[in-house]
């Protein structure tokens, strides 16, 4: 008898446990500059999604990250030092086969959909952003 309530308490951690990882269809909060994984990465972009993110290309030497795919968001992205603004339109910003720096971290297959393998978590053409700014900034 008491194993089973023990093993039903046990049900409901783990029950609770799944609840926090949430639905994979809700945003996860987009990491700050500071957890990339690659940094200066170049990128071209290769096509806009709508006005507020783009798909780039990775432009590199190193054959891991060469032709892959990175989401850049527009609310991470800065022009000559300037952070995008809400109602800034990223299309009339940028424009196909632009080269942007990023610095970038591997995207959640869930909210991907094999479309992309990298997410900017910091996007600049021109000046590059002083990152200490750009995360408290964030």
């Amino acid at each position: 008898g008491a194993k089973d309530r023990k093993g039903g308490s046990g049900g409901a951690a783990s029950k609770a446990g799944g609840a926090e990882g949430g639905d994979p269809k809700q945003r996860q909060p987009i990491p700050k500059p500071s957890e990339a994984l690659h940094k200066n990465v170049c990128g071209v972009v290769d096509k806009f999604v709508n006005s507020a993110c783009a798909h780039l290309v990775i432009k590199s030497e190193d054959p891991s990250l060469r032709g892959q795919k990175v989401l850049m968001l527009k609310n991470r992205l800065y022009v000559n030092g300037v952070r995008m603004r809400y109602k800034d339109d990223i299309q009339q910003l940028l424009a196909i086969n632009d080269e942007i720096g990023m610095d970038i971290v591997p995207a959640n297959p869930d909210q991907s959909n094999n479309v992309y393998t990298w997410l900017a978590v910091l996007s600049w053409k021109g000046d590059v952003p002083s990152r200490h700014e750009v995360d408290s900034d964030i």
